[in-house]
C-alpha cells in the first residue's frame, strides 16, 4: 500500500515543483544611480553605486532600493547638508521604486538587442510616494541584461525643501540617471 502512495505522490510533487520553478529574475546589488541639479553658484551632483534592483521577465515587475546615505558628493560639506538638512537621512533612510514594464510583450529576453520600454510604478523618496512613468532602455545580451533611464524629479513633489537664494529655490528639478547591469537569477516563484 505504501508503494501505491509513493507512485501517486512522486508525479504530484514533480508537477507542483515544475509549475512553481523558474520565474526568471535579473538582479544587481551594485546598480548605479546619479543625480544632477543646477543651482546659481554650484551644481549639485551625487553618485550611488549601491543600488539593489530586480526585474522579473515573466511579470514585468521592476524594483529598485537604495539607502540615501549611499549617495556621495565630491563636496563633503554638501553631502552632509544633503543627508542632515534636506533628505533627513536618519529619519528617512531609504528610497525605492516598485513598478512594472508596461510594454513587456515587446521584449524578447531570449534575443540579444536593445528594447525601448516604459516603466510605471510608485517612487518613494523622503517617505513620500508618487506615481511615476519613465522611459528606459533594456539591452539583452548573452550574459544578462542592462537597463538605462534618464528622468527628472521635482524635490517639491517629495516634500524635500531645498534652500533658497535671492528668493529662488536652488534646484527645482533634479535630473536622474539610472544604469543597471543585471545578472540572471533563477528562483522558485511565490
Amino acid at each position: 500500500m505504501i508503494n501505491k502512495y509513493k507512485k501517486l505522490l512522486f508525479p504530484g510533487v514533480f508537477l507542483v515543483i515544475s509549475t512553481c520553478l523558474c520565474a526568471q529574475d535579473y538582479i544587481t546589488h551594485t546598480g548605479f544611480v546619479s543625480f544632477f541639479g543646477e543651482k546659481p553658484f554650484d551644481d549639485i551632483r551625487a553618485d550611488n553605486h549601491e543600488v539593489e534592483s530586480s526585474i522579473n521577465t515573466k511579470t514585468g515587475e521592476v524594483e529598485f532600493h537604495t539607502m540615501i546615505r549611499s549617495f556621495h558628493f565630491r563636496n563633503k560639506k554638501m553631502e552632509q547638508k544633503f543627508n542632515d538638512e534636506y533628505m533627513e537621512s536618519d529619519r528617512y533612510p531609504e528610497s525605492y521604486f516598485v513598478g512594472k514594464i508596461t510594454d513587456l510583450a515587446d521584449i524578447d529576453f531570449n534575443t540579444p538587442g536593445e528594447y525601448h520600454i516604459m516603466v510605471e510604478g510608485n517612487l518613494t523618496i523622503h517617505n513620500v510616494t508618487q506615481r511615476v512613468s519613465h522611459p528606459g532602455i533594456i539591452t539583452v545580451t548573452a550574459d544578462g541584461l542592462s537597463a538605462r533611464s534618464l528622468f527628472t524629479v521635482k524635490p517639491d513633489d517629495f516634500k524635500v525643501k531645498l534652500p533658497t537664494m535671492f528668493g529662488k529655490e536652488m534646484a527645482t528639478e533634479i535630473n536622474v540617471s539610472v544604469d543597471m547591469q543585471y545578472s540572471r537569477r533563477t528562483r522558485v516563484s511565490d
